[in-house]
């Protein structure tokens, strides 16, 4: 992680799975972390409770990243009780299988809030300070299915994940490079660990296709 003794990471989606382990991971090597969560209120306060435990700073803080002011509520809070934010995880996410005969309009569109205006929302609300302190560090979870699997019933999930890679680029172009970019696609647990960690040294972006 880039060397600077003063990190604070907000991880959305940081209850359980590849957040939980992101979240702790971060905590490991130094930083503040707001463990965000829209379900599963337990598990992000015990581990946010851990973390303090292992004597590092932590909070819980439930949000539906897809309702803006929520984030942004989110956002407020961490900077006033961890400082203000240096590392955004962008992993919440929802997925809804579908094909062409089976196409729900209406799961696809809540599909999409998360996964992608999520992603714009979080993103949205940590840049100011990021910007004021021309420095931060944003990494974005996508899916293997962003470029291109063979499982069936994922096109409209894929599809979002696809916007979350290219979305990726078109940000690290508009505020790097103090604001660097990087996406990162679920892989192996080691994998992703050394992969994270060079993200948050500067890498702009980052791809890796699960074998």
């Amino acid at each position: 992680m880039a060397a600077r003794p003063d990190q604070v990471a907000l991880v959305t989606g940081g209850a359980r799975g590849i957040g939980r382990a992101t979240a702790r991971l971060l905590a490991q090597r130094g930083a503040a972390v707001c463990v965000n969560y829209t379900a599963h209120a337990d598990a992000a306060d015990g581990l946010a409770a851990e973390i303090v435990a292992d004597g590092g700073r932590a909070i819980s803080a439930m949000a539906d990243v897809a309702e803006a002011a929520a984030i942004e509520a989110v956002v407020a809070r961490t900077e006033k009780e961890l400082g203000p934010v240096t590392i955004l995880v962008n992993n919440a996410g929802v997925s809804w299988r579908g094909t062409l005969d089976t196409y729900d309009p209406e799961q696809v569109a809540r599909m999409r809030r998360v996964n992608v205006e999520g992603l714009i929302y979080a993103t949205q609300a940590v840049i100011k300070g990021m910007r004021a302190t021309r420095y931060g560090r944003i990494v974005n979870l996508s899916s293997i299915a962003a470029i291109g699997t063979a499982l069936p019933g994922n096109a409209f999930y894929a599809a979002t994940k696809a916007e979350v890679a290219i979305l990726t680029k078109r940000f690290a172009m508009e505020l790097g490079p103090a604001v660097r970019h990087c996406w990162l696609p679920p892989c192996a647990a080691s994998a992703r660990r050394a992969l994270l960690v060079h993200c948050l040294r500067g890498a702009r972006k980052i791809t890796v296709q699960k074998t």
